[in-house]
């Protein structure tokens, strides 16, 4: 059982939905929401987040225990859903409006909480802002959407047909810990414009950021039961998203995170015959040939979007390819840019999220050592728990640090001398969401985009490249679909066909 609050119980106290600072005080710990309205789980189920050095409990954050309650969620859901597609286009629009102005009000909440959990101050304010520049574009699509067609006839068969784009139904909505802020406002937007109601299930590392997203945009006016919030505990996770994903008003269902998880949820998703769009990891490659003129400048750019955010991001650079004419020199611009960086970052001072991801990537860069990689250290990495960044040279196929998606501050550096054998290598990765290409030649460099599998290719840029307007998504193991604006959309609508014969 869960406790919903009400005004009938010392226990269940009824709480306005309309403040986001008060749950501390009111509960002890971060609720969920349903109906709109906050609850804990009755049987005090509830887990503890730390900060990224495993020091400090931050706060707790109450799980849902009781997988027979996620029926009634569900059915409320799917309530939820028809009710939305009641609301009309103009009303929609005036929510969207209110759920920027309360994202703009709570700002200040929302950024605190991301730093709390290893986010840089400029990444927090991009996963807020970022978030606010979503809505402001969906909200322009909600007003110039599409609703359908009307065929041209070659056939007697029918007076008239139409071709309707119908939202899929409730969807559940699973976003990852590392841009809590801009990934949970993704996931609930793209199904949320196509009409569909969206259960919200938080990343068990960052559970405030997705409570504060949601609640926002309950403040913001949405209907009862268009939108919810469920937590879980780590060990309980596979379970809650299990017996919702086969619960029969869910009707597609988004995830970003790993390609392992993902793999994983896809597998249930398939046993149910649910349709599924998955964001999942990278492994970014860039090319650098040695016909492009400023050198310096697109290996700064590349050092960048490999360490940013301590490689915490699906979209950093894992591999630099560099043509062999400019490698040695390459190497040693890398060295000066390193020393640079570390003098002058002081982001690259924060840990990685937890000692887990820690431990990772040490063992990633051991194997790589052991098989003949050459270490370059800017810190000697004797930082304790941080984790320092660091460059490989010479790292080869049979190494795992090759076909793994590295999520850390490591980059991996390889020679190459013919550009098509490197796509062949490229195309031979198991992943496929970003990759660029650095030359001043542009028809190469629409050629080699054309060639190689991936779901973004960025000429004369860095790999770290997402926004509103643009699809983003890649191909093989990193995933299937696409998010954000119409193609968002499209994700969560299917095809009506309708004819009228007389």
């Amino acid at each position: 059982m869960l406790k919903f609050c009400s005004n009938r119980s010392l226990k269940q106290i009824h709480i306005s939905i309309r403040t986001i600072h008060d749950w501390k005080s009111k509960y002890g710990m971060i609720p969920m929401i349903s109906n709109n309205e906050e609850f804990i789980d009755s049987n005090d189920s509830h887990y503890t987040v730390t900060s990224p050095d495993n020091t400090q409990t931050l706060h707790k954050a109450s799980a849902l225990s009781d997988i027979n309650r996620i029926n009634s969620i569900c059915h409320n859901a799917m309530t939820g859903f028809k009710e939305w597609n009641r609301v009309p286009i103009v009303e929609k629009v005036k929510i969207y409006e209110s759920v920027v102005k309360e994202l703009h009000k709570n700002s200040k909440e929302l950024i605190e909480a991301h730093k709390e959990i290893g986010i840089a101050d400029w990444f927090a304010k991009f996963n807020v802002f970022g978030s606010i520049d979503n809505l402001n574009h969906y909200k322009s699509l909600l007003m110039t959407m599409n609703n359908g067609i009307i065929p041209v006839q070659h056939n007697n068969q029918h007076d008239l047909t139409m071709v309707l784009n119908q939202p899929i139904g409730p969807v559940l909505s699973i976003s990852p810990w590392n841009a809590p802020g801009i990934l949970t406002t993704r996931s609930i937007l793209a199904p949320l414009t196509a009409g569909c109601s969206v259960i919200v299930k938080s990343s068990e590392l960052s559970p405030l950021i997705s409570y504060y997203i949601v609640k926002s945009f309950i403040n913001g006016g949405l209907p009862k039961n268009v939108l919810h919030l469920i937590h879980s505990t780590k060990s309980d996770s596979e379970k809650i998203v299990s017996s919702l994903i086969s619960n029969k008003d869910i009707r597609k269902i988004n995830f970003t995170g790993s390609t392992e998880t993902g793999s994983k949820i896809s597998s249930i998703a398939g046993s149910n015959l649910k349709p599924i769009l998955l964001e999942l990891g990278g492994k970014n490659c860039i090319v650098i040939e040695d016909d492009y003129q400023d050198l310096e400048k697109a290996l700064r750019q590349s050092l960048w979007s490999s360490w940013c955010h301590k490689g915490q991001i699906c979209m950093c650079t894992d591999i630099i390819y560099i043509n062999d004419k400019i490698y040695d020199k390459s190497i040693e611009i890398i060295k000066k840019l390193g020393k640079e960086f570390m003098a002058n970052d002081k982001d690259l001072m924060i840990y990685q999220r937890t000692l887990e991801h820690h431990g990772k990537i040490s063992e990633l860069v051991k194997d790589a050592e052991l098989k003949g990689a050459k270490k370059i250290e800017f810190n000697n990495n004797k930082m304790g728990k941080h984790f320092s960044p660091i460059v490989l040279e010479n790292v080869k196929r049979d190494m795992d640090i090759y076909n793994t998606e590295i999520f850390g501050p490591v980059v991996s550096i390889a020679r190459y001398k013919d550009i098509d054998e490197i796509v062949g290598d490229i195309n031979g990765l198991e992943y496929g969401l970003k990759c660029s290409i650095w030359t001043s030649n542009f028809a190469k460099g629409l050629q080699f985009a054309k060639n190689v599998e991936s779901g973004s290719v960025h000429i004369n840029n860095q790999t770290i490249v997402d926004e509103p307007h643009l699809p983003h998504g890649g191909v093989k193991n990193s995933g299937s679909g696409r998010f954000n604006s119409v193609w968002g959309i499209e994700e969560f609508s299917y095809k009506k066909l309708i004819t009228v014969s007389s």
